[in-house]
């Protein structure tokens, strides 16, 4: 009972080592007859028309190192390559086997050249190191790609091992973004994305593969945005300055010290072959716009001086009652801004000067102090006089003054040879000029562009 039993088992062990034992010698005789004819030199169809499909892919798998002196990176990767070799065909049923394993110098092999953009130089790829695939169908796959479903499309790995699933993306002080490749032919007229319609001979298809590297600068913020945001506002305090040597000063320690960080940024920066950095870009439209200003205050000055008292500019609308008509005139005063909040956005008056004061003759109604001539003796009287009355009244003053010397009481007086105390003299102000009042109109228009323009460009710096 128990050898019937174990009959089954044996029968299937022998049946098995019978196949394995034959399994090589079927696959070698197979190989045998297909490549018993074949030539390695000949392109594997046998209708000379028909266009041989070559499939690369390429993985880039470990970012080694990146040199920023050279602009280069060391990168290792993988390379396979599947096409149909018409030659390389037999019937599976006939046979049971469904693919060999061939040595890649024995078939034909596509003319593959690697051009590194860095180095400047090329190589053709053999790849007879790798054994290759051979399909009943005629596909060959030299280095299958298939045997690791990962590696399948272009991925970036930071390591060296093949099983971790975790991609990491520093290297350094760069960060790998992204992998990104192109597909294009290459002929007379340069390499176009189309399909050729001319002769096939005379195209190479071009492939090309990148990765995209981001530079993590240490202490961004503090060596490159600081001096950057400084001299910003430093521009932007020159269209607030009235004083036009003040201004021109200003202007041009601005500009030196735009300058010395500019070189200091610029001789840290390795060369490049793309586009200019955005931050080079920032400091390159801060030189700009401080020469536009030492262009506009001279002009400006010059305008003051050389036109007429009564000329004025006409742009077809008055510039000046712009600010008026939406609520803004406050900040184009050129007394500048207020910080306190309740007149920043309104029109207050100015407080009465003392020579209005005296020129008016008095003080205020509430307090109603006269100055009476000190060598009145009658005056003495009443004022000590007032100063033991009492009033019904808790809102009026006990102190009572006269308002004013009386006539009378004034030509009575003698005089000691003290001379008359002459009467302050008001100067009356002249009206400030037409074209002085648009130039500054103009200054203050051009801050609020500026603004705006360093707005979106700090925006693009940081976030884009």
């Amino acid at each position: 009972m128990l050898l019937l039993r174990m009959f089954p088992i044996i029968l299937l062990l022998s049946w098995h080592i019978q196949n394995v034992e034959s399994a090589p010698e079927d696959d070698r005789q197979l190989q045998k007859d297909i490549l018993k004819s074949y030539n390695p030199k000949i392109r594997p169809v046998k209708v000379e028309t028909t266009v041989t499909q070559v499939s690369v892919f390429l993985n880039i798998a470990h970012v080694e190192k990146v040199d920023e002196e050279e602009q280069t990176a060391l990168v290792h990767g993988h390379l396979w390559a599947s096409w149909i070799d018409e030659y390389l065909v037999w019937d599976r049923k006939k046979t049971n086997i469904t693919k060999l394993t061939v040595p890649s110098s024995r078939i034909w092999q596509p003319a593959l050249a690697l051009y590194n953009s860095a180095r400047g130089n090329t190589w053709h790829l053999y790849m007879n190191g790798l054994p290759a695939t051979v399909y009943y169908t005629g596909k060959v796959n030299l280095s299958d790609p298939n045997t690791v479903a990962e590696y399948a499309k272009p991925s970036i790995r930071l390591s060296y091992d093949p099983i971790e699933k975790k991609n990491k993306r520093h290297v350094g002080g760069w960060e790998v973004k992204d992998a990104w490749k192109k597909h294009c032919y290459w002929g007379p007229k340069g390499c176009k994305e189309d399909p050729p319609e001319g002769e096939p001979d005379w195209y190479w298809s071009l492939l090309e593969f990148g990765i995209i590297l981001k530079r993590h600068l240490p202490y961004f913020q503090l060596t490159v945005m600081l001096p950057l945001i400084l001299t910003s506002l430093l521009v932007l305090l020159g269209f607030w300055i009235e004083t036009f040597s003040t201004n021109v000063i200003m202007i041009v320690f601005n500009v030196v010290l735009q300058a010395t960080y500019g070189w200091n940024m610029i001789s840290q920066l390795p060369p490049g072959s793309g586009g200019t950095p955005k931050v080079v870009q920032l400091y390159t439209m801060n030189i700009f716009i401080s020469s536009f200003q030492i262009l506009l205050i001279s002009i400006s000055k010059f305008l003051e001086e050389s036109l007429p008292e009564k000329f004025a500019f006409n742009f077809g609308i008055d510039i000046t009652e712009i600010p008026k008509k939406m609520g803004i005139d406050a900040l184009f005063a050129k007394k500048g801004l207020s910080f306190d909040p309740n007149t920043l956005f309104t029109d207050q008056d100015d407080p009465e000067s003392l020579e209005s004061v005296l020129e008016k003759g008095g003080g205020s109604p509430s307090t109603s102090i006269g100055i009476g001539n000190p060598l009145n003796d009658e005056e003495f009287d009443n004022f000590q006089n007032s100063t033991t009355s009492s009033t019904t009244s808790d809102t009026e003053l006990l102190i009572n003054l006269p308002t004013n010397s009386e006539p009378a009481l004034a030509e009575s007086v003698e005089h000691i040879g003290v001379e008359d105390a002459k009467k302050p003299v008001v100067k009356q102000l002249e009206p400030e000029r037409k074209l002085s009042v648009q130039l500054h109109h103009i200054k203050r228009f051009l801050f609020f562009l500026n603004v705006l323009v360093y707005i979106i460009a700090f925006l693009l710096v940081l976030y884009y």
